[in-house]
């Protein structure tokens, strides 16, 4: 770790278009400082170091090698993840993962076991968690205000055309990518899990309604909840001509809330038996719907836990929760019928090689 202990050097591995959101972040923070990245694709790897002036690495052994980061950002294609977790596990280092943490559930599982055993921290970036609205959401949440929740809808209306999936040969491939439910809407299934808690099976039904692409681009699914209560999960890339909202309603029987916006970044809907509970202004609460300014929350709470030597808020075991609904909903679409979450073998082909 940096010899002030207070701050933390970080190498990002991968270049492709997440990687400017992760550099920004951690340029524009004080305990953090950007050491190297790496990349196998030499062309992109130069051009990402020298724009931002950066080292550049091919190799992960080169980048351990000459700058030592405490921290690892692993932003290459979700089918690679596993295989460069594992590798860094060795080594002893922090490890950020994008989401979702793997494809498959024996990887997630293995990446999880292999972190544990040599020391490694993993997180997962889920960042949608560190919007201010959502934030309030949770806080009410915890503190009873919205008394017992019932049904959960989570919305994911965006317009990706042919020519995003086009753009590198892995995206929407069942090896290395998924449809709209692995690579979209896994941060809106986190969400309701995250806020009703265990699920107890999903029904599922998924369609490509107007891309070219292995895995689907629309999808819908009830889920049921140990405690009783319903969710919606209504995902589509394929909305025109522009994407339409991110969102997520919560009902209880004591109030209700709706984060929508284009990321789940603003209070659409909050109504509370008790109002004493909030600020008037709370039902306006919003932050910049970009990305950045959530992976910026992510990251102040990530680095606060490990110079704390705390274990990161969402770790690996928060991070399978999600990638399990996700197989236990495209098993349900192929086998027409419901699928439990208790079931032994909820792996698909999500992940595995054709």
């Amino acid at each position: 770790m940096n010899d002030t202990n207070n701050k933390l050097t970080f190498a990002l591995i991968g270049c492709g278009n997440i990687a400017k959101n992760h550099l920004a972040c951690i340029q524009g923070l004080n305990n953090a400082e950007l050491a190297g990245v790496c990349d196998i694709d030499l062309e992109s790897l130069k051009a990402f170091s020298k724009d931002n002036d950066i080292p550049g690495f091919s190799s992960i052994d080169m980048l351990l090698a000459e700058v030592n980061p405490d921290v690892i950002v692993v932003l290459t294609p979700s089918g690679s993840h596993a295989s460069i977790v594992k590798n860094l596990a060795k080594h002893k280092k922090h490890i950020i993962v994008e989401k979702p943490i793997s494809l498959t559930l024996s990887d997630a599982y293995e990446m999880q076991k292999e972190c544990d055993r040599h020391g490694s921290t993993l997180s997962v970036v889920k960042q949608n968690r560190f919007n201010a609205p959502i934030r309030l959401a949770r806080k009410l949440h915890d503190a009873g205000g919205l008394g017992s929740l019932f049904l959960g809808t989570v919305r994911v209306r965006w317009s990706r055309d042919q020519d995003y999936y086009d753009s590198a040969a892995w995206r929407g491939t069942w090896e290395n990518d998924g449809g709209v439910i692995c690579n979209q809407a896994i941060h809106h299934i986190d969400m309701l899990q995250w806020f009703l808690g265990d699920v107890v099976s999903v029904f599922s039904s998924n369609i490509n309604a107007m891309l070219d692409i292995e895995a689907e681009d629309t999808s819908a699914s009830v889920i049921k909840f140990s405690s009783g209560a319903l969710g919606i999960i209504e995902a589509s890339t394929a909305i025109r001509p522009k994407d339409l909202e991110g969102s997520i309603s919560l009902l209880g029987n004591k109030g209700s809330i709706e984060v929508g916006g284009f990321a789940m970044n603003e209070i659409t809907k909050l109504e509370l038996e008790d109002e004493s509970q909030i600020d008037q202004s709370d039902k306006m609460l919003s932050n910049p719907s970009d990305f950045a300014y959530a992976h910026i929350e992510f990251y102040k709470d990530y680095i606060s836990k490990i110079l704390a030597e705390k274990k990161p808020t969402i770790d690996a075991e928060e991070a399978i929760k999600s990638l399990r609904i996700v197989h236990a909903i495209y098993k349900s679409h192929n086998e027409n019928r419901e699928v439990f979450l208790a079931e032994e073998n909820l792996q698909t082909k999500l992940g595995l090689k054709n």
